[in-house]
């Protein structure tokens, strides 16, 4: 076997795994929301939950993008520990998919007739629809092509390698050199980091005669293993999974923590998240609204509501909190965004922007001295802010609804204003504090018109 026999192994290599990562890559980016809406609907049951983590992955051929979904609705509490349990289950059985892809397909066929018009056609879609979602579907199916171009430059090197080297050499016998070929099968997938790859690998030398029908199943077997050491345990135990799930994720819930009450670190921001952006701007909204809701109490506490002082919502750092939030939005800014989810993050941006102001705002209210907030207030501006307020009301509020509270309150906040000019006029108040009641008057319209512009 000479020195280009070798390099032509490693370009097969590092082709199969080029095409893996650019159709894991294009399927993911056009999925996006849609991966997500699809886990949250057929997740239910366990049965469908299975069926669903087996659907995906064998579509997308990467478990990482349900690891990923989710990380990011059980940190939402969209789905509860038991479904994404048995999401991953599937998922797991969806991983096997490639093998059989490649066995029943890419080893047959004469790959050329396939792999380059599917280059081809893939690459033209990519770059003639790049801002659609068409176009990462462009770069999965290049990358289906990529794949199975590389299947077949290692199948043309490992067939010179059998010239080289018996196939009585790597044949094996005994339970010795059945545990050995495992082992080099979890070596293997512990090298290429990718179970799916390894098993291609595996069965392109099968066919090619580099490996004995025994040593190449022995070798799939030590593949899996390497990859999924846990999930095969898993897999052992799923019958009693089915008769102890309840109790086992009963117990396992209860030893989840959320993070310190007073705290600014993100609950659905996480890095993995990034990997499908549609998600990640779910995430950052969630966090936004986490910020809001807390500006929220904190204004209706000033406000003196009853309803207030007894609700049990965590006390967020909100500065801290906003700064991780930026800095997610940066990253999430470097990802190529397209359509909808580019106005999306656009307005994620907006909105950021605005519950800084509106902080502070807060802030600068919550310094203020309580009599001077009393001042600030009469009986009417008072009951139409908690009115504005109301968060029992603020999901089903119209949008002309919020409109009309902001327009009261600053009809009212006018009215107060010529107040306190006439009475500074009849020297009834000093100027100095008629000046800081409007100022604070101001605070409180301002405060109400970015809430209700975060709101429609």
């Amino acid at each position: 076997m000479t020195l280009t026999d070798w390099t032509l192994a490693l370009g097969g290599l590092g082709l199969l795994l080029l095409g893996m990562q650019l159709l894991t890559d294009g399927l993911k980016a056009a999925a996006g929301s849609h991966l997500q809406s699809y886990l949250e609907r057929s997740t239910q049951t366990r049965l469908r939950a299975a069926f669903s983590g087996f659907t995906v992955t064998a579509l997308v051929q990467s478990s990482s993008a349900v690891v990923v979904a989710l990380l990011d609705f059980t940190n939402a509490g969209m789905l509860k520990l038991k479904q994404a349990a048995w999401v991953v289950f599937g998922s797991n059985v969806g991983t096997t998919m490639t093998a059989w892809i490649v066995a029943l397909i890419g080893l047959k066929l004469n790959i050329g007739i396939v792999a380059w018009p599917l280059i081809g056609v893939g690459m033209l879609l990519q770059l003639v629809r790049r801002t659609d979602p068409l176009g990462s579907i462009g770069l999965a199916v290049a990358g289906f092509g990529v794949l199975f171009v590389g299947l077949d430059t290692l199948r043309d090197a490992f067939e010179q390698l059998v010239t080289v080297m018996p196939v009585g050499q790597l044949s094996i016998s005994g339970p010795v050199g059945i545990l050995l070929a495992v082992f080099a099968g979890a070596l293997l997938t512990a090298l290429v980091q990718s179970s799916s790859a390894a098993l291609a690998i595996v069965l392109t030398a099968s066919v090619s005669g580099v490996f004995s029908p025994l040593a190449g199943a022995a070798v799939v077997i030590g593949a899996n293993i390497g990859t999924t050491v846990t999930a095969l345990l898993a897999s052992i135990g799923v019958a009693l999974m089915w008769l102890l799930d309840e109790r086992i994720f009963r117990r396992v819930e209860s030893w989840y923590r959320l993070p310190p009450l007073r705290s600014g670190e993100p609950r659905f921001l996480d890095k993995t998240v990034l990997e499908i952006p549609a998600m990640g701007l779910n995430a950052v909204q969630q966090e936004l609204n986490r910020v809001l809701r807390q500006y929220i109490l904190r204004l209706r506490t000033l406000l003196k509501d009853e309803a207030a002082l007894i609700e049990t919502e965590e006390d967020i750092a909100t500065g801290e909190l906003l700064a991780h939030i930026q800095t997610y939005l940066t990253k999430l800014s470097a990802k190529q965004l397209h359509g909808d989810e580019a106005l999306l993050l656009a307005e994620l941006h907006t909105s950021h922007a605005r519950l800084r102001d509106l902080r502070d705002i807060v802030e600068k209210l919550r310094a203020a001295k309580p009599e001077q907030i009393d001042a600030s207030l009469n009986h009417q501006l008072r009951e139409q802010l908690l009115e504005l307020l109301n968060g029992a009301d603020m999901k089903d509020r119209p949008e002309s609804n919020w409109a009309s509270l902001a327009s009261s309150i600053r009809a009212t906040r006018n009215l107060l204003r010529h107040t306190w000019l006439n009475r500074i006029a009849a020297n009834e108040l000093e100027p100095t504090e008629g000046a800081a009641l409007m100022q604070l008057a101001s605070m409180w319209e301002r405060s109400a018109e970015i809430i209700t512009a975060l709101k429609t």
